[in-house]
């Protein structure tokens, strides 16, 4: 897959993305998104060519090239606020970020990749004078507008990497993610920093888990640890008591916040976590203390280490410089306490404690059994309500695992009419909607005599608490963006007992449905294509109708001395023959491929012919897994009571594959493939029952393939629904003379899609 393919699933992140060459002083872009227009005023075609620095503002350049040097250029990623100057003139902060994507044939950085993001109304925001308590008012209302969106970033890129995809959209999805959390992250510091000055934060007394709390920052440190290569060490006395009274929320952002600053300033070594507690009467005296091996801090600057949008680095570092300061405010407010002792150089230690009270002695912590505990819930029917349809979407896609039946409303008025016609074990309902919102359509369903659980779907979750919930008539609260660990914790709390299915998350992972190809380490495949048999089944069979034609089209790139393009095929190949387990191809291709960009011709015609036998012979392997995974008695399936129709999807777009497969793989048996040919063939082995076609690809257009079809007699009867982004008469009026059965316009919603296809099948 080609790098235009991959930037169109980041064309809408709130900044761009690009790669480049490490050829200091240079370092030259190779690539640039589409979204360069909107934060820099230049083109991509405008920027490609030029150097990195040369949009930096002249004040910060100087020091981006003395960062790049001594990171990048040696294997190591930069993270940096700075100031660019746009092709107006104007000043942008951004946060700009930079890492190796690739190495030469010594082991060398080569190409680099990052983003830029634009961060100057947070910096505007983070310095301005507001004076007055109408301040506290906006960052409610701001706060609630940029999590909603950044849960739909962050949502998405969650629903997305579960799905099946080249390692290279792999790679920039999981930037979303992570910049989408980190923004989140920001926020929430920014307005927490406001309402501490204000006034208006308060502490709550509600009942918790410690162990749920622990898993979620265990979790988080886990996470930090992979991502920065610093290991990450806990000890944690399982012994404490685990049912507890206080406010965990306001905890779990003091602990998160410490633990980020450790990871930040810790470039290798580690981070430790102890968690230990003394027992007086009935309160837990807890001491935490969070030690790291990082770069430490000056004498003469441990006493303004908790003061505002400070930083005592020589670099410029990612953030405002707020978490300490957070820290600290909450700490106090919670009658705890927090200190700092450091030696510069060698690390840092971080201690915290605080009293919370002891509801249940004889229950101790439940945290470091081996196994986690695995639910489904396959016979509860949950309602999610939310008038912001991607929202809809990440919930849907993170109920997913759990096999609980799902309904979705997009309104208050929506919501009522279904409870009246369906028994729903769960509500989720969002908090805030316009015209009817969730505290009133909550009191309209009590008033129905509808006793099911309700749950408030808030971003506003430092504003309020299972307390403040209740007395709107909700039952609990989930914060946006939805935490899959605090999702299971609402799920094993609310869905009735006896329609939760309890299991070991080990017996249910892939091991348990490995089957052999030759040629492929399917187990490992199929980790790295989401963990399940149905998944790598999708990645094979797009796998096989596309890998003929892109060792055709080597072919013809080798015999017209296209090596630009024959780099471009093998890239591909490079990616997504390593995503399914042929770890043998993967680096043959990636040799390829670098010897395209050496222009070396002579070792691609000396190694093509290996390659092309290599590839050839998996195909062939591939052939009969797909064959059999297409009856009832195939181990890539279970088998089904009643078939589902067939639907294929047929689009270039990554994306859009992914949205509507989706909106349809819960109702039907789903393929997918990325271009006309590869669709044609994927159509002639699956007798689909109705195919969604894009009309705009490279190679097959849409018209194409449906004249194919068309003339085909075995397909010829099969419905297709065009999908297409020109909205005019004359294009939609061309394709129904063509023979298709409906027209569906980009951008789409949910219920478009799935009334068409409905309208279409009957």
């Amino acid at each position: 897959m080609d790098i235009n393919t991959a930037s169109a699933m980041i064309d809408n992140l709130p900044g761009m993305l690009y790669r480049g060459l490490n050829n200091p002083p240079n370092y030259t872009y190779t690539y640039v998104s589409e979204g360069s227009d909107g934060l820099t005023g230049y083109s991509p075609d405008e920027l490609v060519g030029q150097k990195l620095p040369d949009i930096v503002h002249p004040e910060d350049k100087e020091e981006l090239y003395k960062l790049l040097s001594s990171t990048v250029s040696s294997g190591l990623p930069l993270e940096v606020t700075l100031r660019i100057s746009t092709k107006k003139g104007e000043i942008k902060w951004v946060w700009f970020k930079s890492f190796v994507f690739d190495t030469d044939s010594e082991g060398m950085p080569y190409t680099i990749e990052g983003y830029y993001i634009d961060i100057t109304n947070l910096m505007m925001k983070a310095t301005a004078k507001f004076v007055n308590h109408a301040k506290s008012d906006f960052f409610n209302k701001m706060g609630a507008e940029l999590r909603t969106v950044t849960n739909a970033i962050v949502g998405m890129a969650e629903l997305s990497l579960r799905e099946d995809m080249p390692a290279s959209v792999r790679s920039y999805t999981g930037i979303i993610k992570e910049t989408g959390g980190k923004l989140m992250s920001v926020l929430n510091n920014m307005l927490t920093l406001e309402m501490l000055k204000s006034g208006t934060i308060k502490i709550y007394n509600e009942d918790y888990s410690l162990s749920g709390l622990l898993k979620e920052i265990t979790d988080t440190g886990n996470s930090m640890s992979q991502t920065g290569g610093v290991a990450f060490i806990t000890d944690i006395d399982d012994k404490l008591p685990d049912a507890l009274a206080g406010d965990a929320d306001k905890l779990r952002q003091v602990l998160f916040n410490i633990l980020f600053n450790a990871f930040k300033f810790t470039d290798e070594g580690s981070v430790f976590l102890t968690i230990g507690g003394d027992i007086s009467d009935k309160l837990l005296k807890l001491n935490i203390t969070v030690e790291d091996t990082g770069r430490g801090i000056r004498e003469e600057n441990i006493g303004n280490v908790f003061d505002e949008y400070t930083q005592f680095d020589d670099k410029m570092i990612e953030g405002l410089g707020l978490g300490l300061t957070i820290a600290s405010g909450l700490m106090n407010m919670m009658n705890g306490e927090i200190s700092v002792s450091s030696l510069y150089g060698l690390g840092s230690r971080f201690m915290l404690t605080i009293s919370q009270e002891i509801r249940n002695f004889d229950k101790t912590l439940d945290l470091l059994r081996e196994e986690d505990v695995y639910i489904t819930a396959p016979k509860a029917r949950v309602l999610i309500v939310d008038d912001i349809s991607a929202n809809l979407v990440v919930a849907e896609g993170l109920l997913e695992p759990y096999k609980i039946q799902v309904d979705l409303r997009e309104s208050g008025e929506q919501a009522i009419e279904a409870v009246t016609k369906a028994n729903y074990d769960l509500i989720l309902m969002d908090y805030m909607m316009p015209v009817m919102d969730g505290v009133k359509t909550t009191y309209l369903i009590r008033e129905l005599g509808k006793q099911v659980p309700i749950v408030a779907l808030t971003a506003n979750a430092m504003y309020t608490s299972g307390e403040i919930m209740r007395e709107h008539g909700f039952d609990d609260f989930l914060p946006k963006p939805i935490e899959t660990s605090r999702l299971k914790n609402i799920i094993s709390k609310w869905i009735p007992d006896d329609k939760q299915v309890i299991s070991s998350a080990r017996g249910n992972t892939v091991k348990s449905e490995v089957f052999d190809i030759t040629g492929l380490d399917v187990e490992k495949g199929m980790e790295m294509t989401g963990g399940t048999a149905k998944g790598y089944m999708m990645v094979l069979k797009s796998f096989y109708a596309n890998g003929r034609r892109l060792l055709k089209e080597m072919k013809d790139c080798l015999e017209k001395d296209n090596i630009s393009l024959y780099g471009i095929h093998v890239h591909a190949l490079k990616s997504i023959t390593s995503s399914i387990g042929s770890e043998e191809l993967s680096r043959l291709a990636a040799d390829l491929e670098l010897a395209s960009v050496n222009k070396d011709k002579l070792f691609i015609k000396s190694s093509h012919d290996k390659f092309h036998v290599a590839l050839e012979m998996l195909l062939d392997n591939i052939a009969p897994a797909i064959d059999n995974g297409a009856s009832s008695g195939s181990p890539l399936d279970t088998p089904k009571v009643k078939a589902k129709q067939k639907i294929l999807i047929i689009d270039d777009s990554d994306s859009f594959l992914l949205i509507l497969n989706s909106f349809l793989e819960n109702d039907y048996e789903t393929w997918i493939s990325l271009d006309g040919e590869g669709g044609l063939e994927m159509a002639k082995s699956a007798k689909p029952d109705l195919i969604l076609l894009d009309v705009m690809m490279p190679g097959l257009s849409g018209y194409d393939v449906i004249k194919e079809l068309k003339g085909n007699e075995e397909l010829k009867s099969v419905p297709v629904i065009l999908i297409t982004g020109k909205d005019s008469d004359e294009n939609e009026a061309e394709g129904l003379a063509l023979g298709a059965a409906g027209y569906i316009k980009k951008p789409f919603d949910h219920e478009t899609v799935i009334d068409m296809v409905k309208k279409v099948l009957n």
